[in-house]
């Protein structure tokens, strides 16, 4: 109701600009759409994610075909005057990849599916849209995986084992025709990694890895002139900055400004100052709490289907508050946060379905 209230009083200023800063105040109220869904019928989520889990396939093949289809998508043109495909959009495939890598591992049944598909999306994940953030997911997710069942480690060594021996294999030329933006597939990954110490030499590797040469210097330099706008006066720290406002004075290559100084928690913390950032901490705070009770009721009610749910969308949060949240605002794009808020409003009603269960049974 705060930042709703807020955002209403700055759409008469500034306009739909201020409706596109605040899209992650609107999103949220896809909460209530799952929620009314899923609990007036039964949940049919596992065969939903299925049929979306066949179509990722397809999502990927588009990928390679999308110069020849793209003609057939009408062109939509944001506030700011940027223009996107309607249809044939790729801006989340390698979350889509990541998504249903961790799917293949929880849900399918053998365990040399589990490896071959979670392998195959995985490296989709990391080659069709590389991003920093997909890296700090990978990492976070399988410790979060570990630390909740040590069964996890088997795999995790599994894995790890069959990059060594591609990489080694790598070294030998043997993969010199497999590469990432015209670059070995191993030297790709480890560039990008490289490129964000301000000290790293490009050397015209490629044209690619100027946008991401010292980003970390970029990122720290972004973040602390926005706190520092934010805490010019009492009422900005206390409110925010209006919504309306871009938070960066930094224009892309294709001359349009960036918004956000890409990170979740700075964003937040701008746009609804100190009330707001502390609102939106203690309710996402509440959210993942009710998640992981939602968990621990399914393997006390030793329901494995809604179990690897659980995790699934744990795995999905750990993206959103962890390298999504920290490398870029990303809750303030719309195809990342009516996903989420619907992902929310799923779990909840599922959490509020197992205590009842719970209750009939001890009755």
């Amino acid at each position: 109701m705060y930042n709703l209230g807020k955002l209403s009083i700055n759409y008469f200023e500034y306009g739909l600009v201020a409706v596109r800063d605040g899209t992650f105040v609107l999103d949220s109220l896809f909460v209530l759409v799952s929620l009314s869904f899923f609990s007036s019928i039964e949940p049919t989520i596992t065969k939903i994610l299925k049929i979306c889990f066949l179509y990722s396939f397809m999502f990927i093949l588009f990928w390679f075909i999308r110069d020849s289809v793209i003609f057939l998508s009408p062109t939509i043109t944001s506030p700011l005057g940027g223009q996107t495909n309607l249809f044939f959009n790729f801006s989340t495939i390698n979350v889509t990849c990541g998504f249903f890598a961790f799917y293949s591992y929880l849900f399918l049944d053998s365990n040399n599916k589990k490896f071959i598909y979670f392998l195959f999306f995985l490296i989709f994940s990391l080659i069709l849209l590389p991003k920093r953030m997909i890296y700090i997911w990978y990492i976070s997710a399988f410790l979060y995986l570990i630390f909740i069942d040590k069964k996890n480690i088997n795999f995790t060594f599994k894995l790890l084992s069959v990059f060594i021996v591609f990489y080694i294999i790598d070294l030998i030329g043997f993969f010199s025709i497999f590469k990432v933006k015209g670059i070995n597939f191993f030297d790709f990954f480890k560039s990008h990694l490289l490129s964000t110490i301000p000290t790293f030499e490009i050397n015209n590797i490629d044209d690619f890895f100027v946008g991401t040469q010292s980003t970390v210097s970029w990122r720290i330099d972004k973040w602390t002139m926005t706190i520092s706008n934010v805490m010019a006066t009492f009422n900005t720290f206390l409110f925010g900055l209006p919504f309306g406002v871009s938070l960066t004075d930094f224009y892309n290559t294709q001359g349009m400004q960036t918004r956000e100084p890409h990170n979740l928690y700075i964003t937040i913390f701008a746009r609804t100052g100190l009330i707001g950032f502390i609102l939106f901490s203690i309710l996402h705070f509440k959210i993942i709490r009710i998640l992981y009770k939602a968990y621990i009721k399914s393997l006390i009610l030793r329901n494995k289907a809604t179990n690897k749910l659980m995790i699934l969308f744990m795995m999905y949060v750990l993206f959103i508050f962890g390298g999504g949240g920290i490398s870029s605002s990303i809750l303030s794009a719309t195809y990342h946060s009516t996903q989420f808020y619907l992902f929310v409003g799923i779990w909840i009603s599922i959490y509020f379905k197992l205590l009842k269960d719970e209750n009939l049974s001890n009755t």
